[in-house]
């Protein structure tokens, strides 16, 4: 089960001017100005997660760790185009449900403009989120079988036919990255807990049985579908 949608606030951003503490790689992440936020971005050279925080005094502190099989993960997914900030990945499944739940009559349900939709509310609405990530989003969930479509080929601008959940798309997500994971690396159940860690949220519920049943999953790891259009 996925938690509660997050409430939606609009609030000031400022782009931060960071380097990684691991290899001092230039970042550029935008932080919410109000006190005790927190971004994180995966940085694109060395692999390091590095983390922001706004401080009492509206600093930035900046932070990260480059150690553990997770990062070999983490840059695995990066380099193939499929990474998304854990932070991210809840708000991410509460906008896509929140979109197609309200879409107007007339627009076709495609992930082509899933994407738009997704990218449009988070911009309208200053949610703070990183719109490169977007893409990388629904490419996993393409890969997890999220979506339904009348032919057996599926696609970016090929409507689906199914409706989803919080629930259904937060088990697609998980199954869709294991399933990328899997294209390279050997997992079991023993990397349960790690790949929780890499994918979501700490405390995110029902992530452990749902990171449990993607590593049981035996589905295609084809990337077939997962190119933009």
């Amino acid at each position: 089960m996925v938690s509660d949608p997050l409430i939606r606030t609009q609030l000031p951003m400022k782009a931060e001017n960071v380097q990684c503490p691991n290899c001092e790689e230039p970042l550029v992440i935008e932080l919410p100005e109000r006190t005790g936020e927190t971004r994180s971005r995966f940085c694109p050279k060395c692999g390091n997660s590095v983390h922001i925080h706004r401080t009492t005094t509206g600093d930035v502190h900046i932070g990260g760790k480059f150690d553990g099989p997770n990062d070999d993960w983490a840059r695995f997914l990066n380099y193939t185009g499929v990474w998304v900030e854990p932070a991210s990945v809840i708000g991410f499944i509460s906008i896509a449900v929140e979109v197609f739940a309200n879409v107007s009559e007339g627009t076709e349900k495609t992930t082509s403009n899933l994407k738009k939709l997704m990218i449009e509310r988070i911009a309208s609405e200053r949610l703070g989120f990183n719109l490169s990530m977007v893409s990388s989003f629904i490419k996993i969930l393409l890969q997890g079988g999220a979506f339904q479509f009348p032919q057996s080929k599926g696609g970016w601008k090929i409507p689906f036919v199914n409706t989803f959940s919080q629930s259904s798309l937060f088990q697609a997500y998980i199954r869709g990255a294991v399933r990328r994971l899997k294209t390279k690396f050997t997992l079991t159940t023993s990397d349960s807990t790690r790949l929780c860690e890499l994918l979501l949220p700490v405390g995110t519920v029902g992530a452990k049985e749902a990171v449990e049943l993607a590593l049981a999953d035996t589905g295609k790891t084809s990337n077939e579908g997962l190119t933009e259009e």
